[in-house]
């Protein structure tokens, strides 16, 4: 493997798509900051998609995320 050689380039680009960023939020016990985490999350403009995933919250994570 030649090390000097960039990992991404175009070529790597199909069809010349514009690359996107999905940014997966993992959800345990976090109703005291989700929404401070999701108001930082888009304030950066980069995430085209962000998927909240919830792992058995019993603190009202489900219901603020419902």
């Amino acid at each position: 493997m030649n090390y000097s050689t960039p990992i991404f380039s175009k070529e790597l680009l199909v069809y010349n798509h514009p690359m996107t960023l999905s940014v997966i939020i993992p959800v345990y016990n976090e109703v005291a900051t989700l929404m401070t985490i999701l108001e930082r999350v888009q304030a950066t403009g980069l995430a085209d998609e962000i998927l909240i995933v919830n792992d058995g919250s019993t603190d009202g994570s489900r219901e603020l995320i419902d």
